[in-house]
């Protein structure tokens, strides 16, 4: 054979092996490195995405708007041309029921009832790393890796206000490479009330229960116990409320047909004259305690017929009776019915006095008003224009009003109505790319001792004796005018109760604002010395 054409083909020969060799080596020992290396990146982009979930159902639940969470479920790998590796690695969706249990009062009404709940796991099943799960539950996204390690952080539990968020899961468990959209719907919402008992709540794995036992023991201290998957908080006297969201993964719309219920917000057995008006207010709650909003709500009056109204958007139902002349001297029901809910007010229409008499309408400026600044705690702000209330947590404000109310002593109060002009405030409003500011409430309570406009202060208003719960609450939706039925408490200074006036003050004072994007719960109200637009309290009665 010829030497001078062995030798070339020899050394193609070795170089094909060496090159072979090569190649293998770099499948078998670096390939795997460097996908691993794509899950890596993959599960930290995935693991941003995820935690997501805990605040787009937060913003979902104080907005009432859906809210959209894109998880890029598959691992992409490299193409490395002339060595093999997979294209993709998918990932799963999955659900799993959960239960929370609710033993207590609830506004003083007793509470005892289990609510089912879906925690949301997403799986990587990726080809070359460890498997790892992300489990959304009780609004918090953990990482599963032999132990929870949290991804977000919960809003469900603080040290004055609880908000459960009770998740249905329409989806079945899917695995996709593709991309997938959680979408969360909310259908329950905007209530609150206040709490006194134990919350139960089921976890995902014993994992998942030690990290929510170590976080609320944060907390609450010797208040909660774990046993089991199974976590228990003893809470007292906090701000509570529940929101029930639809998670799917279409942009679908769904029917929500909750069990209704009526409550009161004016007493429900009242006095008054022939020939007067008075106003009737309920509120159409669901089975979570949230309003429910535009819904038909049928009225039974025996006087003036039978009607139909709807409730608004805080699920408020007015209706006005008039005292007619064929209804006096008896107690007529009036009735309010919607679906199976049911509420009744007993109203006694009595007879003109003998002598005759005459229906007044006074209108009375303030005699005082000031705000107070948790800020400033010695400062008085009793002769500003401006009367403000903040709800945020150690930054919080409060407004004081007080009026001569001589003219009405031992007189059958009709009506009375305090009015403020909301100038600025921030409102019910969109403020960025879907995002609303958090509903505002002012609550006004009633004072039963002396203050001043010239010397009350933050510090000093801690000591006066200032009513528990409101008079009345109203819903700022902006700017305008913000009216309170006091009709109550003006009766009772009429009949010879104290009269200090009102506070008037945040109805939800936690001010646990969880997005930085959503701002405080301002609001500025013109005072007696403004320019224009003055308070005044309005009252109707009879001489």
């Amino acid at each position: 054979m010829d030497s001078k054409a062995v030798s070339p083909l020899l050394g193609f020969v070795l170089l094909l092996m060496i090159l072979m060799t090569f190649l293998g080596i770099m499948q078998s020992s670096f390939v795997p490195i460097w996908n691993k290396q794509a899950e890596s990146r993959h599960l930290d982009t995935v693991s941003y995405q995820i935690s997501k979930l805990s605040e787009s159902v937060s913003l979902a639940a104080s907005s009432g708007n859906p809210a959209k969470v894109v998880i890029e479920a598959g691992a992409k790998y490299p193409n490395y041309y002339v060595l093999v590796s997979p294209s993709k690695a998918s990932g799963t969706l999955s659900k799993e029921r959960l239960i929370i249990t609710i033993n207590g009062t609830l506004d003083n009404e007793n509470v005892n009832g289990n609510f089912e709940t879906d925690a949301i796991i997403f799986r990587p099943n990726y080809l070359y790393s460890s498997a790892t799960q992300f489990v959304y539950e009780h609004s918090a996204v953990l990482m599963l890796q032999g132990l929870a390690v949290p991804v977000s952080s919960q809003s469900s539990f603080w040290e004055d206000r609880v908000v459960l968020y009770i998740i249905n899961a329409t989806f079945s468990s899917m695995a996709t490479t593709e991309s997938l959209d959680v979408i969360l719907n909310p259908l329950s919402y905007g209530g609150f009330s206040r709490f006194s008992g134990s919350i139960t709540f089921e976890c995902y794995s014993e994992e998942t229960a030690e990290w929510w036992n170590k976080k609320l023991s944060e907390i609450y201290g010797d208040k909660v116990t774990k046993n089991g998957r199974n976590i228990t908080v003893q809470l007292s006297n906090v701000e509570f409320s529940i929101a029930y969201l639809i998670a799917s993964t279409s942009a679908t719309s769904y029917e929500f047909q909750p069990e209704l219920r009526l409550k009161n917000v004016t007493e429900t057995n009242l006095e008054v004259y022939e020939g007067s008006t008075v106003l009737l207010v309920a509120k159409l709650l669901d089975e979570y305690w949230n309003p429910v909003r535009n819904h038909a709500v049928n009225v039974q009056d025996p006087c003036n017929g039978n009607s139909q109204i709807f409730s608004d958007e805080d699920g408020f139902v007015r209706y006005h009776f008039n005292a007619r002349g064929e209804c006096v001297d008896q107690t007529n029901q009036i009735n309010f019915l919607a679906n199976n809910a049911s509420l009744s007010f007993n109203v006694t229409v009595l007879s003109s006095p003998s002598q005759g008499w005459i229906i007044k309408t006074l209108i009375l400026s303030p005699t005082d008003d000031a705000y107070v600044s948790e800020k400033n705690e010695t400062g008085n702000f009793g002769y500003e224009p401006s009367l403000i209330v903040d709800g945020q947590k150690n930054k919080r404000y409060r407004t004081f009003i007080n009026f001569n109310l001589s003219e009405v002593i031992g007189k059958k109060i009709l009506f009375a109505k305090l009015y403020l002009y909301a100038s600025q405030t921030t409102g019910q409003k969109e403020i960025y790319h879907g995002i609303w500011q958090k509903e505002i409430y002012h609550g006004i309570y009633r004072v039963l001792n002396p203050w001043y406009e010239e010397n009350i202060t933050w510090n000093s208003h801690l000591n006066l004796n200032i009513a528990t719960e409101p008079t009345y609450t109203a819903f700022i939706s902006g700017k305008g005018w913000i009216w309170w039925d006091v009709t109550i408490d003006v009766q009772d200074i009429a009949d010879g109760g104290a009269n200090y006036g009102w506070c008037i003050k945040d109805a939800d004072e936690s001010g646990n604002e969880i997005f930085i994007l959503i701002p405080n719960k301002y609001v500025e109200y013109n005072s007696r010395e403004a320019n224009k637009n003055n308070p005044y309290l309005e009252i109707i009665y009879i001489d």
